[in-house]
């Protein structure tokens, strides 16, 4: 009976089998044709593919220099940037901190893969990056050496005319602290030049394996960017062909040279030539494996045709049709009541793509929302729809900067780093469900908090409530909230998140969690008069512990009276460090045999009191002067006798022969020797005495700056001049005015 009407004619069985019937016929005669038609031009389909592939490498490469040619534009041209190019070499640490917090936070956005940033500037020979500001020699002959781009290569770059440019990747190398060199990674030049502003130009080191990693689509490893002359520029895999230079300057094509395929296309703001390397071998393997493929899929879905239409003919109308509805919205909760295992099996694995694909989209969300706030352009519409931009909403930014303490806790990696993320969201939610709450840095959490009207008081008695929990564990992390108490629109995202990071800049030197409402911008700070700074380094020289403690503890103590931030302390503290660091190392002294308990910037980033700073620079200041010390007791006649000759005839005309002479030694011969043992020349020491008396006869007399100047030695008053602004950057006048000045300041405060 059931035979019966499965044969009958008006069966659905019947029906529904002989329409599959007719689809099997139709889709293999289709098919068959198209697999006839196709088989041509899968050659050419391939040939397109790649070339679509490399133009997308291209595209995405060029917009990343493009965009790197706006922003590094952008502050070219700044007031900034005029200021320190008048006179980069003032130490307006201001300005340069500034400066080199813009490049940080270039540096820091994964999507243009800078690793570091710099203005150079000609006249004073000054680069300011991302950490501060460096000598040639130490930006060009420390920090990034390469043979390929040596210190001369990049002061030779102020000759040249043009706007932007990329120079080939290479390997850079980095000396450590400890004097050992370690390699820095493979990077290309950039540098961009204005003929209004010639002397100063904007430069960063792209991370070349970064780049081709996220740019290079392609499942292919050859691939090669030449200039016109076939100059290589950056590879990987197999060199190209060397007749392909003779093509390099034409449009745009593919070429085949051998046993392989060459594509290649020009890119618009370089003019450079980007190359993509298929072996033949490899489109003929592609051609058969998709032959093969298509063959064995025509024949199979013949075959599964044939015996899932019986099948699904009988079995799968009420269950598909659930399935369906189930897709078609998107809910879990609509049943097939099926009794059949694939059935149930479909059904759970539908439920799985649904779950997984609001999941995906609630990430897709929060990407979104990251590439929003940092003012990212969201190239999807798809993507876009998932941003909700169209209701007010405050902004507000949590920075944690976890402990020694919280990082050895036995909890996983993974779970420190959602801890935070988990509980502020949770707990921002309780009073806004709408909002929505994002890692956008590894010690940054941002959350939009959406509301249809102004709510600033609920809003600030969640930051409270914040402060209250985090404050119990504050010696596992200290947090700093950030939350202009204002409603935003659509249009405020990335000034928003801008204004957040400023005024997180704000935190105050203590260990409690600050909540901070006002978007003023930080004060500026003077730890140090140029007089006092220039006093400090002359203590530094002198390796004279008690006065460094002593400038130390006044300029924290002014910190303090002036309000300093957080930020400031360290900075100041960064810029101490690095001036005992430097001297250390002037006198060859191996500044990794200090015996702290971490390093010196590593434990600045750790304090959170005054007393902390005291601390560690008594401490540091200690071992300091205790190496200076021994270094001075290390006795030597030949250096003895020359630093007391020209203590004693400082005053008189000296010459290299004239010592050399006295000691019957050759002046090449004592030059060395001397540099060898003090790591100084003769002639700063000398000027070094000179300027010491020239200081003394301002402070003490009243004798004109030319008798000043014949008394040390200069029978020129400009050379005296220049002499003595280079050694304390200011002039023998202005010197004798500041040290006026503070003594009657300290005479009133008296």
């Amino acid at each position: 009976m059931i035979f019966r009407f499965m044969l009958n004619k008006n069966s659905f069985f019947v029906k529904l089998l002989f329409s599959f019937g007719a689809i099997i016929i139709v889709s293999f005669v289709f098919n068959a044709l198209s697999f006839r038609f196709f088989t041509n031009s899968i050659r050419d389909q391939i040939v397109t593919y790649n070339m679509s592939s490399l133009s997308n490498t291209v595209g995405s490469f060029e917009n990343q220099l493009q965009l790197l040619d706006n922003v590094l534009g952008t502050i070219y041209f700044q007031n900034d940037i005029g200021l320190l190019r008048k006179d980069a070499g003032s130490h307006n640490y201001p300005l340069i901190n500034g400066l080199t917090g813009e490049f940080q936070t270039i540096v820091r956005n994964y999507n243009l893969f800078a690793e570091n940033v710099f203005v150079y500037f000609n006249d004073q020979g000054v680069i300011i990056d991302k950490n501060s500001s460096h000598t040639e020699q130490e930006m060009f002959g420390r920090y990034y050496v390469s043979d390929r781009y040596p210190a001369n290569f990049w002061k030779k770059q102020f000759e040249s005319e043009y706007h932007l440019k990329l120079f080939p990747a290479t390997a850079f190398r980095t000396t450590t602290p400890d004097n050992s060199v370690t390699e820095a990674g493979t990077f290309f030049p950039l540098i961009i030049r204005s003929k209004l502003f010639a002397g100063h130009y904007m430069a960063a080191f792209l991370d070349a394996k970064a780049i081709f990693q996220h740019l290079h689509l392609s499942n292919d490893d050859h691939f090669s960017i030449l200039n016109d002359s076939g100059e290589s520029y950056f590879r990987t895999g197999a060199a190209p062909d060397p007749r392909l230079v003779d093509l390099l300057s034409g449009a745009d094509r593919y070429v085949q040279l051998d046993h392989n395929y060459y594509f290649m296309q020009k890119g618009p703001l370089t003019g450079l030539t980007y190359v993509s390397m298929i072996p033949n071998q490899q489109i003929d393997a592609q051609i058969l494996r998709m032959n093969t493929i298509l063959i064995g899929l025509i024949a199979l879905s013949v075959f599964l045709s044939l015996v899932l239409s019986i099948m699904l003919s009988v079995r799968f109308r009420h269950p598909i049709q659930k399935i369906a509805e189930s897709l078609r919205q998107m809910s879990v909760d609509i049943q097939h009541n099926s009794n059949i295992h694939e059935f149930k099996q479909i059904s759970d694995s539908v439920k799985g793509i649904i779950d997984t694909m609001r999941r995906k989209d609630s990430l897709l969300q929060k990407y979104a929302y990251v590439d929003k706030v940092k003012g990212i352009y969201i190239n999807s519409d798809e993507v876009r729809q998932l941003l909700d931009t169209d209701r007010p909403f405050y902004f507000v930014m949590f920075q944690i900067l976890v402990t020694d303490r919280f990082r050895q806790t036995p909890i996983t990696e993974r779970k420190k780093s959602t801890f935070f993320l988990d509980f502020i969201n949770l707990a921002i939610t309780d009073s806004f469900p709408e909002a929505v709450s994002l890692q956008v840095e590894a010690d940054s959490i941002v959350a939009i908090v959406y509301t249809e009207h102004e709510q600033t008081d609920l809003l600030m008695e969640r930051l409270r409530y914040f402060k209250k929990v985090f404050d119990r564990d504050k010696s596992y992390y200290y947090v700093t909230i950030a939350a202009n108490p204002r409603l935003r629109y659509a249009v405020d995202f990335t000034d928003a998140y801008v204004e957040a990071l400023e005024m997180v800049r704000k935190r105050k030197l203590d260990d409690e969690v600050q909540i901070i409402t006002d978007p003023e911008k930080l004060p500026d700070v003077h730890p140090l008069t140029p007089a006092e700074e220039q006093h400090f380094l002359e203590s530094l020289l002198a390796g004279n512990e008690r006065n460094w403690m002593h400038d130390i503890r006044r300029s924290l103590n002014r910190l303090d009276q002036q309000g300093a931030t957080a930020l400031q302390y360290r900075q100041f503290a960064h810029s101490v460090v690095s001036k005992l660091l430097l001297t250390l190392m002037a006198n060859k002294i191996d500044t990794a045999k200090l015996q702290l308990e971490h390093p010196p910037f590593e434990a600045i980033d750790r304090f959170v009191s005054k007393v902390e700073y005291i601390t560690f620079f008594e401490e540091l200041t200690q071992q300091a002067a205790e190496r200076i010390e021994a270094k001075k007791s290390e006795r030597d006649p030949i250096v003895d006798f020359v630093l007391a000759y020209i203590n004693a005839h400082y005053g008189d005309e000296l010459y290299l022969d004239l010592i050399a002479d006295k000691l019957n030694m050759s002046a090449g011969y004592l030059r060395n020797y001397f540099k060898e043992k003090t790591g100084r020349n003769i002639s700063d020491c000398v000027n070094e005495v000179r300027v010491m008396a020239a200081k003394k006869l301002l402070e003490g007399t009243d004798m004109k700056i030319h008798e000043v100047a014949a008394n040390v030695g200069y029978a020129n008053a400009n050379s005296f001049i220049r002499m003595f602004r280079s050694a304390t950057h200011v002039t023998p006048g202005e010197y004798r005015r500041l040290r006026t000045t503070a003594l009657q300041e300290r005479e009133s405060r008296q």
